[in-house]
């Protein structure tokens, strides 16, 4: 567990005079409403608000392997100030306020990421809102956010050149704002980042997960919306497709999915509760069966929705 992004508002400033580099023997003073330079340290900006500053602590030492407290953030922290210095930004460092922090973990799942998009959809936070991406699952509100995600697709994404591991997700816990970042961490400086423990981390970041989304899913509400869903679903493709309307439910459901989210039985019921005549029950649950033989031959140890939450908590938490 390590720390993936730091926001800072770096006050007091001492003295600020950063040079325009208009070529390489030339430099002007320039008179603007705001001003930025991002190096490979940090991302700093200044504007009449004051100066923000942007970190990843975790990048500067690995592509995907995470940084917690302690020496390596010590050090890194340190090189910043340096930099800041180097460009004639004088202020301490330690004394700016964390504004936002994202704590990360990494985690090598059974299956490959994308056969848990429907487990993770199940995940709801307290007083959030949830957004299912491609390649990720993000439950949020205005001052904090949990996020899982592919991560190595994201280094794909990002033509980054890099080993990762196979199913490798990440997710991270956001604190957006200062007095969020202030109620996990007991302070909101570098420097009381600086004095907690990677234990603590650890414990704040696992607290977080057990606290606002674990404690929350609601499994049994999500399947009667999905089972509501389905229904609306089954009789428009049976009106759409008179022949072939079955098939076409399992395609855009997927099987694996399909058979993820409903029993045998709750099939049928589902299929009673469209409207669907016996023999046609019958019928749809004995393809569903066919598949479900043909599935065995080529994956015998596929999960279901359950067991991922169970090996997600288990991963993120234990």
């Amino acid at each position: 567990i390590g720390v993936t992004g730091v926001q800072t508002c770096a006050l007091p400033i001492y003295t600020t005079n950063i040079p325009v580099f208009k070529n390489r023997h030339e430099t002007e003073s320039v008179l603007a409403n705001s001003i930025f330079k991002n190096t490979n340290l940090f991302n700093l900006s200044i504007n009449s608000f004051g100066a923000q500053i942007i970190l990843n602590p975790s990048k500067q030492y690995h592509q995907y392997n995470l940084t917690s407290t302690g020496t390596d953030l010590n050090s890194f922290l340190s090189s910043v100030q340096s930099g800041l210095n180097d460009i004639g930004f004088n202020t301490n460092i330690f004394n700016s306020k964390i504004t936002r922090i994202d704590i990360a973990k990494n985690i090598l799942l059974n299956e490959h990421y994308q056969t848990y998009t429907n487990a993770l959809q199940l995940y709801r936070g307290k007083r959030q809102n949830n957004i299912q991406y491609p390649d990720g699952y993000l439950i949020a509100n205005k001052q904090h956010q949990a996020i899982f995600y592919d991560k190595k697709q994201e280094l794909i994404n990002n033509k980054i050149q890099c080993i990762a591991p196979d199913n490798f997700m990440r997710a991270e816990m956001r604190a957006l704002k200062s007095g969020t970042v202030e109620k996990y961490l007991n302070g909101n400086t570098l420097f009381d980042l600086c004095n907690i423990s990677s234990g603590e981390i650890n414990t704040i970041y696992k607290n977080y997960f057990k606290n606002n989304v674990f404690k929350n899913t609601k499994i049994g509400t999500q399947l009667a919306i999905d089972f509501k869903d389905d229904i609306t679903l089954f009789n428009s493709l049976k009106s759409l497709y008179p022949r072939s309307y079955f098939n076409h439910f399992i395609m855009i459901n997927g099987y694996n999915n399909l058979m993820n989210k409903y029993s045998n039985k709750d099939m049928h019921t589902l299929l009673e509760a469209a409207g669907e005549h016996r023999s046609n029950i019958f019928r749809h649950l004995a393809k569903l069966e066919l598949l479900r033989n043909q599935n065995a031959l080529h994956n015998t140890n596929r999960s279901t929705l359950t067991d991922k939450l169970n090996e997600i908590e288990y991963k993120l938490t234990a």
